[in-house]
């Protein structure tokens, strides 16, 4: 009995206790649930990695080569137990590689934790944030071989280096692991996490209109003009977004609601620097970081180009495709995110200033950097591509975010029950065809994007504007009690 009252207190004791209640949640699920119906459990394109597990001298392309590492892992699994490469054995040995990457994320999400020294409602406020979309974590079960839940905990990981100034060659092997497992959004996390190393931090702000603002709406006049341009000019769709999605009358005025809003966000991350400071620092760059990201991207590309190009779009495609996820529906990432995430989302729309402020006096200036792509990710209607930023802005929440008390608490987990949708039948989900948009498809698109219906969408945009009103009544209320102390 004392071992086991050891084991559930000190500073170990919630990481503990969160590392079995998710091993039990992710057993149940492996052993007692259904996987996804599409694919013999591969999903919608989880079959380049299912066949890459089965044989890793496989045949694949330049664009899958580098997203390969949890299917060499699983691979390397199976035959060390000398089990037969079948389909059911390698989701089943994916979803147990997922319950892995989840426990390892657990277990450096106490490492910054206690890093930063969080009181006990604090570290459970920041366990919440990065899990408080459940969903996230039923996904990595139901739709098991993805490179998702694998990205987020390298993610967690390479932060916890990073915050730690622990930069050794841990980081430096940990951030060549990265780019070969999910390079489209954590390549941005590895340069920038390196190039944060490169300026120095707590530059004190400059008041006042300045140069900031100026930048940020010339910032979001380009987008908005850029974006209009290419979707007068452009008339073909492709890449999951079908013609009736994008409506004119209500993709232009969306357009420029975002570059409004994005200019609003934007002045906030650059309100803090001083850019006269910054061109002065510009000699205290450390160019063996430079030399070390431009050998880990080198390896990469000579990798890649060893195998044939299997997707080479054209970059006015990129950009078109970019600009309907983002500007087919208002909001239409945040809702998304919301719905894939949590309320970290809308916590962090409320306290996006102080938490701007937060990360560059902590990290300098390539915080900002992350930020900013970041939000850019945010705005785009497809949430797993924003899993570099959401730890991110976990730590900015904890540490310059709502004051955190037990009553706090339960309400937000409260709230993350009821809108992660971890009561939601999946099984409800059937894809013998592929219309997204319908039912019984939506079942499951509703609440990963990029294919969310209208229903669903006015549905979830109504829950994320409620708590952006909750969450700011609660911030004025707490601003109050402040200024009257």
């Amino acid at each position: 009995m004392k071992f086991i009252w050891e084991f559930f207190k000190g500073e170990n004791g919630i990481r503990n206790s969160y590392l079995i209640l998710f091993v039990i949640g992710g057993l149940i699920q492996i052993f007692f649930t259904d996987y996804i119906n599409l694919e013999s459990g591969a999903g919608y394109d989880g079959g380049w990695y299912l066949d890459f597990s089965k044989n890793i001298y496989s045949e694949t392309d330049n664009y899958h080569i580098i997203r390969q590492f949890p299917s060499i892992a699983v691979w390397t699994f199976v035959k060390l137990l000398k089990l037969v490469h079948i389909d059911i054995y390698e989701v089943r040995v994916f979803q147990i590689f997922n319950l892995l990457y989840i426990s390892i994320t657990i277990f450096f999400i106490n490492k910054i934790s206690i890093f930063y020294k969080l009181n006990q409602f604090k570290k459970h406020f920041f366990f919440l944030l990065i899990f408080s979309g459940f969903y996230i974590i039923r996904d990595s079960f139901f739709n098991p071989v993805m490179t998702d839940i694998c990205s987020y905990m390298e993610t967690v990981v390479l932060y916890y280096y990073f915050i730690s100034r622990k930069f050794n060659y841990k980081i430096v092997f940990l951030g060549l692991i990265t780019l070969f497992t999910n390079p489209f959004p954590l390549i941005i996390i590895s340069i920038l996490g390196i190039f944060s190393k490169c300026f120095p931090s707590k530059i004190e702000p400059r008041k006042g209109l300045n140069f900031s603002l100026y930048a940020s709406v010339i910032i979001a006049a380009i987008v908005c003009i850029v974006s209009s341009v290419i979707l007068i000019h452009k008339q073909s769709y492709s890449y999951w977004v079908y013609p009736d999605e994008a409506i004119p009358v209500v993709v232009y005025p969306t357009i420029i609601f975002h570059s409004v809003l994005l200019c609003y966000f934007f002045y906030q991350l650059l309100e803090n620097i001083d850019f006269k400071k910054v061109i002065s620092s510009l000699v205290n760059i450390r160019f063996n970081f430079i030399f070390l990201l431009g050998s880990l991207v080198t390896v990469i590309k000579v990798v890649q180009f060893l195998y044939p190009i299997k997707f080479n779009f054209a970059f006015a495609s990129i950009v078109l495709v970019w600009t309907l996820f983002i500007n087919m529906k208002p909001l239409i990432g945040f809702v998304d995110a919301t719905s894939y995430f949590g309320i970290v989302i809308p916590l962090a729309a409320i306290w996006f200033r102080p938490i701007g402020k937060f990360l560059y006096q902590e990290f300098g200036l390539g915080a900002i950097l992350i930020s900013l792509i970041g939000l850019i990710f945010l705005f785009k209607s497809e949430s797993r591509h924003s899993l570099f930023f959401i730890p991110l802005l976990a730590i900015g929440l904890v540490n310059a975010g709502p004051q955190v008390s037990r009553k706090f608490l339960l309400i937000c987990l409260g709230i993350s029950l009821l809108i992660s949708k971890i009561w939601y039948p999946l099984s409800l989900a059937n894809f013998e065809n592929e219309q997204f948009q319908d039912y019984p498809a939506q079942h499951y698109f509703a609440f990963v994007g990029p294919c969310l219906a209208w229903g669903p969408y006015f549905l979830f945009l109504i829950i994320y504007l409620g708590l952006l009103l909750f969450f700011n009544q609660l911030k004025r209320s707490e601003s109050s009690k402040n200024h009257d102390a």
